[in-house]
């Protein structure tokens, strides 16, 4: 059985490391914490392998999924810094867009319902990434966010058993409501990693050990985290006892 996964959350806009909060992505503002000021990137990297031993990312181009413009500088210096696997969400949309971001060779590259604008791409991705592909199931206020307009009207239980049948690497069950909120362990995305039958990362609504050890018993393989080791509600002892 694969370990739980915690992975560090990097939002990026303007090259610069953001606080994400409720999906309200034009009030980001840059992360600043004990280790971390100014929404430094290299920090910030540097703040989650040091402090919490965490050597994977999570990192989501905001410029890129909300303007089209790709960060690339940010590519290269957290390709640098990194010294896991980097997941990476750069609101792929079409196949080139793909091509774009597959040079950079990230481990696991993001496709994000709120991004492609047909299942063909999601196919076409799939088969031909030579890497892992993870589908980002992006819901806000209870509704799953996708130009798909019979994927988001299909209602979160048969859309995500549609997104499923895909055969991605795996399945992100990101609330965008829960980012930043601390509200605990989504009672929704739990109820659908019950049946799952690819691994189901949580993002979204983390606040401490205790969630960290809840999404593990129900059966997520990892966490998205980035407010609560921000804020100190998460500190490396509480990681480390989830391997006890």
């Amino acid at each position: 059985m694969a370990s739980f996964r915690v992975v560090p959350v990097l939002d990026v806009k303007h090259g610069v490391a953001v606080h994400g909060v409720k999906g309200q992505r034009e009030k980001y503002a840059p992360v600043d914490c004990s280790w971390c000021k100014d929404g430094d990137v290299r920090q910030l990297i540097n703040g989650y392998q040091n402090e919490f031993g965490l050597q994977d990312l999570y990192a989501a181009d905001l410029d890129a999924i909300t303007e089209g413009t790709p960060s690339v500088e940010v590519y290269l210096q957290i390709k640098e810094l990194v010294l896991g696997r980097i997941m990476i969400d750069a609101g792929i949309t079409n196949m080139q867009g793909f091509h774009d971001l597959e040079t950079y060779d990230f481990a696991e590259i993001i496709l994000g319902t709120e991004s492609v604008p047909s299942l063909s791409v999601f196919t076409d991705v799939i088969n031909t990434n030579r890497n892992d592909t993870i589908i980002s199931f992006d819901v806000k206020m209870g509704h799953l966010l996708s130009p798909i307009k019979n994927l988001a009207s299909a209602g979160l239980d048969n859309a995500f058993r549609r997104v499923e049948a895909l055969n991605p690497s795996a399945i992100i069950y990101l609330d965008l409501t829960g980012v930043g909120a601390k509200i605990g362990v989504n009672p929704v995305a739990r109820k659908l990693v019950d049946a799952a039958s690819v691994p189901v990362f949580l993002g979204g609504g983390v606040k401490s050990a205790n969630d960290l050890q809840e999404a593990k018993d129900a059966g997520f393989c990892g966490v998205l985290v980035a407010t609560a080791l921000q804020e100190g509600l998460i500190d490396r002892a509480g990681i480390d006892a989830l391997d006890q």
